[in-house]
């Protein structure tokens, strides 16, 4: 099948959770995931078609980057699966106060809001159950302390040439 029919034909789950499909008309499908839509509406269409093919996928999906990153917001996944790596990339990469070994990962579960955190300085992360992001997944970049501490804008050079100019000056009218 062609990718591009897969965004042109697809059905938007409303605020409410519902959806609309021809024939089945509105079916709940909030908190289920896409074996269950499938599952669910499969039902639906054996009541009014015989043998019918059904394909359920995950058109898109939101995650929001945010921290010490280049472009924080929220971005929009128009495909299957993204890792974090990926998703870092969209938000145009992290900065130089980045703390690389001290990323959060928000997610969603049935019980509340989880909070891991990952780092990606470890080769382990490619193993981890937080590498592939889920829908409305949070991302958050800590920075590192000097940037906490403003040492990375502090004007060294203005204090460095100020003392200079002084002493300068102290030794010239001696």
């Amino acid at each position: 099948t062609n990718d591009a029919a897969v965004y042109l034909n697809s059905y938007t789950v409303s605020d409410v959770g519902t959806s609309e499909f021809p024939l089945a008309g509105q079916i709940y499908v909030q908190n289920l995931n896409v074996e269950q839509v499938k599952a669910r509406i499969q039902e639906v269409l054996d009541e009014y078609l015989k043998e019918t093919v059904l394909i359920v996928k995950l058109v898109n999906f939101n995650v929001t980057v945010l921290g010490e990153v280049r472009r924080p917001g929220q971005y929009k996944v128009y495909q299957s699966e993204i890792n974090i790596f990926e998703a870092l990339s969209m938000s145009g990469d992290l900065t130089e106060f980045a703390k690389r070994s001290d990323i959060r990962i928000v997610r969603q579960t049935k019980s509340g809001s989880e909070i891991i955190t990952v780092d990606l300085e470890r080769a382990d992360i490619l193993s981890s159950d937080y590498y592939y992001l889920k829908p409305n997944d949070i991302i958050y970049v800590e920075p590192l302390k000097i940037k906490q501490y403003g040492f990375a804008t502090f004007p060294y050079a203005l204090v460095f040439s100020s003392v200079s100019t002084a002493l300068l000056l102290i030794n010239f009218f001696k």
